[in-house]
């Protein structure tokens, strides 16, 4: 029945008097619920010194913790008895849970954001790469599973159209730790990416990496162009307009006014175009 021979201050996490709780069985603070495991366990022949496990407990008013038990068998005045370390780590479970909550909202937020995001620690190792990320720079999984930095490097050099103004940048940002920085990335490919990277502090302010976010601005970039365009050629034959020869004629009246120089201007006009 799991009779309780002796205690010394391990009924004060649990709020029973040591008188109290060398009458009792250790079935008296389990929840119900947990004693078939706790039957099952007891089973089984214990020799030496067991692994820390967690097991929950009912204090006097009914609470319910979470608590570490270490074990050692032994024999206790002629009887096999086993000795258990307890210590109530209810606090660090709850704090456990909070940081996997944290981190599963942050990776569901990750993945659910039009963003590639790449974080690096200062270690070159690869924290987070989530699918964008892959999808945007044509990343194979493989590639990416390696979490090395350097390899993905490499890949995304080939990828850029000025693989040298590429390199310069991410290594200036990394090795000035406090910058943020904000420019726009071109892949031969055609796709255009507003680039944005932040250093990735702690809660105790020290520098743990990068961050980079990457979202493709390709179609706002064409449809910027094409408006820039249209503003200065003709839609149908392409050849600059109006708007394109008094701008371009004011600069050059601005020049020669400058220069003291003479501008000379030929007018064709051509009949039944």
């Amino acid at each position: 029945d799991y009779k309780v021979t002796g205690v010394q201050t391990c009924a004060l996490p649990i709020c029973f008097s040591s008188q109290e709780f060398l009458t009792m069985t250790i079935a008296d603070i389990r929840p119900e619920e947990d004693l078939p495991a706790l039957s099952e366990a007891t089973a089984k022949t214990i020799r030496g010194l067991q692994e820390a496990t967690i097991w929950r407990h009912r204090k006097r008013n009914g609470a319910i913790i979470d608590v570490e038990i270490i074990s050692h068998d032994l024999t206790f005045h002629g009887i096999e008895a086993e000795l258990i370390a307890a210590r109530d780590v209810t606090e660090r479970k709850l704090a456990e849970e909070a940081i996997l909550f944290k981190t599963a909202l942050l990776e569901a937020q990750a993945e659910t954001t039009i963003d590639g995001i790449l974080v690096v620690d200062e270690f070159d190792h690869i924290i987070l790469a989530n699918k964008q990320f892959g999808f945007h720079l044509e990343m194979p999984f493989e590639l990416l599973s390696t979490r090395d930095d350097r390899i993905v490097l490499k890949h995304m050099t080939d990828k850029v159209e000025a693989p040298d103004a590429f390199i310069e940048r991410v290594k200036y940002l990394n090795s000035h730790q406090d910058e943020k920085s904000r420019d726009e990335l071109r892949l031969k490919n055609g796709k255009i990416f507003d680039r944005y990277s932040a250093p990735l502090v702690d809660s105790n302010l020290r520098y743990r990496g990068r961050i980079w976010y990457f979202r493709d601005i390709t179609h706002r970039k064409v449809a910027e162009e094409r408006v820039q365009f249209l503003a200065y050629y003709d839609a149908l034959t392409g050849l600059p307009n109006r708007t394109l020869l008094l701008d371009r004629l004011a600069k050059a009246l601005a020049a020669a006014r400058r220069q003291n120089n003479k501008l000379a201007l030929l007018y064709l006009d051509l009949d039944r175009f």
